[in-house]
């Protein structure tokens, strides 16, 4: 019957609500359904301190983001895990649902712990709850082996009491007075954090991680004592501290990236795997079950932790952030604006820091792995491996939950948020971005998201001139407006050497393509005023690309003058010089930047791709106002 049976049972006795709790514990069974609604419980407790976990969050990273990682990975369960016929297998579910969705070093530490629980949990129809409590305990171990080097007064010493907690308090009375003293005994260890661990002692707080998984057990013993009440929205608990206070330094972030990627191998249970990661960065973590193994580490280099990965598994998921871009947000913002684009938007990188752009990652899709564009695969990356891939690649959207998390975060540090995307019938990524948004913006948050109609440098270079506009300190409004009609005045001319990406992409269609491939011609390519690609013109040698467009670049500044342009290449660097020059010459401007093409763009049109990118008319440069 399990425990919620029992205590419909009990209900009609006429026994006060303490008798009903400790008559209901004293049948200590616990169905699937029982302990899958504990963890729904203790999930929902979970994102209800999100801000507040966020705002203690100074260890490993004073990145102020441990909240939203936990919140996510809650968010996840609560989504993707599912009622099973046995608590074992409802358990796994949840298990591989946490290690799926985990972000964080205290994601991934959680994740394990739920993985160990499965992984110890006896097959049987119904659980008893001191077994429960065995597992809770057992499951310890596998949280601490994920972690290359533990370190007091984080999750893990508040786990590691918890189990030594459920075991100490075996002679109590009943076994919700069990629970309870031993959730007792984990407070004051979250408690004693705040002095275990230097970095916490310096700012007197306690571990965010830690606060974490106490919220969890508080909701999940408060379900399992008897409380079934169902939380249908959950209400965030209110900021005590203010993040942007505590008093960090960017010098002390050795690594720039929080890399996790998914394989699907369950390579990371066998001893030895991480010794080579070892020397990829810091904050090792590796949770792993028989199918998957999941990677968390801080690191320089994302590539390189990626194409490890790739020769133990296909890649599945990855999240990578810029630890130094959200500290900067946290403890440095520079703009009471956050201004966000995509990857395909190429701008030189000392730009994007200089102006504190944001960016997110589109996915790429190449040899069956998943990558995140600019991180753990570039253009330069692409071409080397694109000869040896068995299937054409492919670009995706942004993954939707990355962008909640994104702008969810952004709002707790910037007044207002502008997104700048893609062209929208290029890709679903403003599509994305636009319904992230109206969420946000359901709270009475102010934010806009401006379909370019751009690509590449053309995106880049309007992006560039809004963060100008930011930086001169126009209002929201004025710098919409402004993005708004700079996106309709700047264009893109793309020399490309073969049109077998684009028609391979379905940019191009096959028949037409063919056709200009079979008799040599080397294609002028450019978007129209709604984003679709076109061609603009063509030529029958790369020189002669060049020379139709700088032609073009002649006559529009003799007609309309060029604020403002950049110079986008794929391995033609010579190429892109050569047209810098040219237009320098023409315009009297140096370009605003040459950068290299993003791996989206490097997909679509292919290596040896040159582009010009300008904005047409007389529009007010470096921010001034109107």
């Amino acid at each position: 019957m399990g425990v919620t049976g029992e205590f419909q049972k009990i209900a009609g006795r006429g026994v006060g609500p303490e008798d009903k709790i400790l008559e209901v514990l004293m049948i200590p069974q616990i169905s699937e359904a029982e302990l899958y609604n504990a963890f729904l419980s203790g999930a929902r407790e979970v994102k209800k301190a999100r801000q507040y976990m966020n705002s203690i969050n100074i260890f490993p990273v004073a990145d102020g983001d441990t909240g939203s990682n936990l919140d996510a990975m809650m968010q996840y369960i609560l989504d993707e895990a599912s009622l099973k016929p046995t608590p074992k297998e409802t358990m796994e579910s949840i298990a591989d649902a946490a290690l799926v969705g985990a972000r964080g070093n205290s994601g991934l530490i959680f994740a394990e712990y739920i993985n160990g629980m499965s992984l110890e949990m006896e097959d049987s129809e119904q659980l008893s709850l001191p077994v429960l409590m065995e597992t809770m305990d057992r499951a310890v171990p596998y949280a601490s082996h994920a972690v290359s080097a533990p370190v007091e007064g984080t999750m893990l010493t508040v786990m590691r009491e918890w189990g030594r907690a459920l075991m100490d308090s075996a002679l109590a009375e009943d076994l919700g007075h069990r629970l309870e003293l031993a959730l007792e005994q984990v407070r004051e260890t979250l408690a004693q954090t705040a002095r275990l661990n230097p970095f916490l002692r310096r700012e007197n707080v306690i571990d965010s991680g830690a606060k974490g998984f106490v919220c969890f057990l508080e909701g999940f013993v408060r379900y399992l004592r008897g409380d079934r009440t169902e939380v249908e929205q959950v209400e965030e608990e209110p900021l005590t501290t203010d993040f942007r206070d505590v008093h960090f330094t960017e010098g002390e972030l050795v690594h720039r990236y929080c890399t996790e990627i998914l394989i699907d191998s369950g390579v990371g249970m066998e001893e030895g795997f991480g010794e080579e990661l070892k020397a990829m960065g810091d904050s090792l973590l590796i949770a792993a079950n028989a199918h998957k193994t999941k990677v968390h580490i801080h690191t320089n280099d994302p590539m390189r932790v990626a194409s490890f990965l790739m020769n133990h598994g296909t890649i599945t998921q990855q999240k990578i952030d810029d630890m130094f871009r959200e500290f900067e947000a946290i403890h440095n913002r520079k703009y009471p604006i956050a201004l966000v684009v995509d990857s395909v938007a190429e701008i030189d990188p000392e730009l994007l820091s200089r102006y504190q752009i944001h960016v997110v990652p589109l996915q790429i899709l190449a040899g069956g792995h998943v990558f995140l564009d600019g991180l753990s695969i570039n253009g330069e990356r692409y071409f080397e491996m694109e000869d040896s891939l068995e299937e054409p690649p492919s670009s995706s959207l942004p993954n939707p939950r990355h962008i909640e998390s994104v702008l969810k975060l952004l709002t707790e540090t910037y007044d207002s948020i502008v997104v700048m995307t893609v062209a929208s019938a290029l890709s679903g990524t403003y599509e994305a971005f636009r319904k992230a948004a109206e969420k946000i913006r359901e709270t009475g948050y102010s934010i806009d998201v401006i379909d370019t109609c751009l690509n590449s440098g053309a995106q880049g270079l309007a992006s560039l001139l809004t963060a100008r506009d930011i930086d001169a300190g126009l209002s929201h409004s004025q710098v919409v407006e402004r993005a708004r009609e700079r996106c309709r005045q700047t264009r893109i001319l793309v020399s490309v050497a073969s049109l077998k990406p684009m028609i391979r992409s379905g940019r191009i269609s096959r028949r037409a393509g063919a056709v200009l491939e079979a008799v040599g011609i080397k294609p002028i390519v450019s978007l129209d005023e709604k984003g679709k690609g076109v061609l603009e013109d063509k030529a029958l040698s790369l020189a002669g690309s060049e020379k139709k467009i700088l032609n073009r670049i002649r006559r529009v500044h003799r007609e309309q003058g060029i604020g403002s342009y950049c110079i986008v290449e794929g391995r033609g660097l010579p190429r892109a010089r050569r047209l810098a020059e040219a237009c320098r010459e023409i315009t009297g401007k140096d370009p605003e930047y040459i950068a290299s093409v993003s791996t989206v763009i490097a997909v679509n049109a292919g290596s040896n791709t040159t582009a010009v990118c300008y904005l047409a008319g007389g529009r007010p440069e470096e921010g001034e106002t109107v």
